[in-house]
């Protein structure tokens, strides 16, 4: 008999524009007022602490959902991807448009999720195995909706000794260029061991590509701590979470002595891992991130939250610029 099974917990949707309570904190009085608000004419209190959360909320368009993980995760390979005979019509024109417009594309094999359940206390995942052509088909959404795939992305958000969360500015060779994401990458493959992905080994590795010896500079090992799908449910991405011994000067330091100019990264951008941080972030730069960037670091700050009210009144009076 196969042990019991059950989905995985609900989804955090944090900063649904749709839902702007989904976050879960908040009180009665917030709770019971559901009209619609213009973020432009409403004006946030200070009492609370949730109400930078709410602000937040109002202006984020993101539509990506947060996923805590609190068990052990194993994703097993499957096979491979099934696609119509349609679908590969589309795949095959989108590759050939796109190779055209950026000859640096490699059609490499990606991994996709195609399930995941809750079995003996641990998250299991099905994986099977597609290609870089099929993910950038899936992305433009002009599959039938059989043929669709949610690749895997590894990614890992390093904090640094003076509170700053690193993310990366990506290139012009990526498919995502002028895009502002997490540190990390694709899995494939070939980071499958005994029919299980080696998540750890993705993140190590992306993090030694895209950011060179910053593995070497942990005051915490990185963990596992979130699930993140994008708002269009055709990327999930893995987010390890660590702390760094040096400061964010020095991280930019060792980023700018090591950097290739040929590599995926054009740059690496410094968040303040706090609410004023995060809504500055937001402002600036929340139009040209990938849809779960924001989402995610919102998961962090509401777990590490750092200063509450002062750091509320800060960004209020704009004391924080």
């Amino acid at each position: 008999m196969e042990p019991e099974s059950r989905p995985v917990r609900g989804p955090i949707p944090l900063l649904s524009a749709a839902n702007p309570h989904a976050t879960g904190v908040g009180s009665s009085s917030h709770e019971s007022d559901t009209r619609a608000v213009s973020s432009a004419a409403w004006t946030p209190q200070i009492n609370y602490r949730y109400d930078i959360d709410w602000y937040l909320c109002m202006t984020s368009t993101s539509t990506a959902r947060v996923f805590t993980i609190d068990h052990d995760l194993d994703l097993i390979v499957r096979g491979e991807v099934s696609v119509s005979a349609e679908g590969r019509e589309v795949v095959d024109r989108t590759w050939t448009e796109k190779a055209r417009d950026n000859p640096t594309f490699h059609n490499g094999e990606l991994l996709s999720l195609s399930g995941l359940r809750s079995t003996e206390g641990r998250w299991v995942g099905d994986l099977g195995c597609t290609t870089f052509a099929h993910y950038l088909a899936n992305r433009e959404q002009d599959l039938p909706a059989a043929d669709t795939c949610c690749p895997v992305a590894v990614n890992v958000l390093p904090i640094t000794s003076d509170g700053r969360a690193l993310l990366a500015d990506v290139g012009k060779t990526s498919s995502s260029a002028g895009k502002v994401k997490f540190i990390g990458g694709g899995a494939t493959p070939a980071d499958v061991v005994d029919g299980v992905l080696d998540v750890r080994g993705v993140m190590r590795r992306e993090l030694d590509e895209e950011f060179p010896g910053l593995n070497e500079h942990w005051s915490t090992a990185p963990r596992l701590e979130a699930l993140l799908v994008g708002g269009n449910r055709r990327q999930v991405v893995l987010l390890f979470v660590g702390r760094l011994r040096i400061s964010e000067a020095e991280a930019r330091n060792l980023y700018l002595g090591s950097a290739d100019p040929d590599q995926e990264l054009s740059g690496v951008l410094a968040v303040v891992l706090g609410t004023a941080g995060l809504h500055v972030f937001n402002r600036r730069e929340g139009r040209r991130s990938l849809d779960y960037v924001v989402p995610g670091l919102m998961a962090q700050v509401r777990a590490d939250w750092d200063g509450g009210l002062a750091e509320a009144r800060r960004f209020l009076d704009g004391s924080d610029q």
